[in-house]
């Protein structure tokens, strides 16, 4: 009876705080969706959001580790089951899912965390298989041993389980990101988010200070586990259809790429990095087949010039290392890098006779000049009487800026699409990149003996 109560007050809670999450989500829901984004689309952005944070547990403690495709496989099936099958509350599910992931990695971390580095990766990917290739045989394995004369049908094979109820909200996924979130900042600053850092930074000076190190790998495998079983139980029940296929290789390599893109200098970086390679490829729809070459080239220059990933545009070191100089030419490179990556988008609504292969003509010019143009920037060296970046690249881009600015204002440009803002963007970074000032750089004397030796 009392367990019952309980159980009517937290259920009383939880609707609340839904209930006011869904007041404040929607007029920003009704603003995403004007701009191409619906709801659908910002719940799968969420999901990746939180399957970042389910690979930033690992990274953070130095794991190299590609499981996390394989535990959402179990959060996601054994969560599905128990609303399909056993009529289980929707966070009961989910609670289930995670507890099973969790189980799951306790086997599977013991040995493979003696690992390092890629040989980590391998046997992980190696696991992600084999949870495929359960799920593909469970059903027969499981009549074979416990009902011969009945088959028994769980995950029903390569078909996969379909008419999934639909119990996904944008709610609980804000919610849950907001509870990671929290869960996350006080883990930074405890004992435990320490010792993590200290092993990711130098195993064997933290296994000297007395950092047991087994076992906080093993806590961070597992948490992370956890994670990304809740994020499977969440998708499965956002697609209403799951099948083995969606959690192979290649979903653990996009669960790496968010970390990649969002960076690991703070737990928000994964976040930042799913739901913008969730977007990207949705405002770009209507590029059609040239999507995934356009992702590819965003990684690779974040990869190039933001090796720390997006979060660390938000870091105030990262403009002042080096100087005023390197800040200027990381501005310069980050606004060239743009209009690069803006020859791959149209600027208008163009005819498929005015395009070739996705660009309009010209941009074929604008690819080549903004090529040469990153080079000049990685090669400029500061002058020693100081001065400013690059005014001459300042009145180009500046002129370039205004100018398209102005033919926008004015109508000249049709339609302007996603191509016309990003450029009008990175112009006007790589303009403000060229007036900024730097000092004087000193150069060393040599000592007074050598001067005096020199003489002689």
């Amino acid at each position: 009876m009392r367990v019952a109560i309980v159980i009517d007050i937290i259920n009383a809670i939880f609707e609340f705080i839904f209930n006011v999450l869904n007041g404040a989500l929607d007029p920003i829901l009704t603003q995403l969706a004007e701009i191409g984004f619906r709801e659908p689309v910002v719940q799968f952005m969420l999901i990746n959001a939180i399957l970042g944070l389910s690979i930033y547990m690992t990274l953070n403690c130095g794991l190299f580790s590609l499981a996390n495709a394989g535990f959402m496989a179990v959060g996601a099936y054994v969560s599905v089951i128990l609303t399909q099958k056993y009529d289980a509350e929707f966070g009961l599910s989910l609670l289930g899912g995670a507890l099973a992931a969790g189980l799951v990695a306790i086997p599977i971390g013991l040995p493979v965390l003696r690992l390092r580095s890629v040989y980590l990766a391998i046997a992980t990917i190696g696991f992600g298989e084999i949870v495929r290739i359960v799920v593909l045989n469970v059903d027969t394995i499981a009549t074979d041993l416990f009902n011969p004369d009945e088959p028994i049908e769980l995950t029903f094979g390569a078909r996969g389980i379909s008419r999934i109820p639909k119990l996904t909200e944008t709610a609980h996924l804000v919610f849950f990101l907001i509870l990671m979130g929290y869960l996350l900042y006080r883990m930074q600053r405890s004992r435990f988010g320490r010792a993590m850092t200290a092993i990711r930074q130098d195993e064997k000076v933290a296994t000297t200070l007395g950092i047991n190190v087994v076992y906080y790998k093993n806590m961070a495998f597992i948490l992370g586990a956890m994670i990304a079983g809740v994020a499977g139980g969440f998708s499965g029940h956002a697609t209403r259809i799951i099948t083995p296929k969606d959690y192979g290789f290649d979903k653990a390599v996009d669960i790496l790429a968010y970390a990649v893109l969002g960076g690991l200098g703070h737990w928000s970086g994964p976040i930042i990095g799913g739901m913008a390679l969730k977007a990207i490829p949705e405002r770009l729809r209507y590029l059609n087949e040239y999507t995934g070459a356009l992702t590819g080239a965003v990684l690779l220059l974040i990869i190039i010039y933001l090796p720390s990933g997006l979060v660390s545009l938000g870091q105030p070191s990262f403009w002042r290392r080096g100087g005023r100089f390197e800040g200027a030419r990381r501005l310069a490179g980050i606004g060239v890098a743009l209009i690069v990556l803006t020859n791959m988008l149209p600027l208008r609504n163009l005819g498929s006779d005015e395009v070739l292969l996705g660009l309009e003509y010209w941009h074929l010019w604008g690819l080549g000049a903004g090529v040469g143009l990153i080079y000049w920037i990685t090669s400029r060296q500061p002058a020693s009487t100081g001065g400013r970046f690059s005014l001459p690249m300042s009145a180009v881009t500046g002129l370039l800026a205004l100018g398209l600015i102005i033919a926008g204002l004015i109508g000249r440009i049709d339609q302007p699409g996603d191509g016309y803002y990003v450029l009008v963007f990175g112009l006007l970074l790589a303009t403000a990149a060229g007036v900024i000032p730097y000092a004087p750089q000193h150069t060393e004397t040599p000592p007074a003996e050598q001067v005096e030796g020199s003489h002689a």
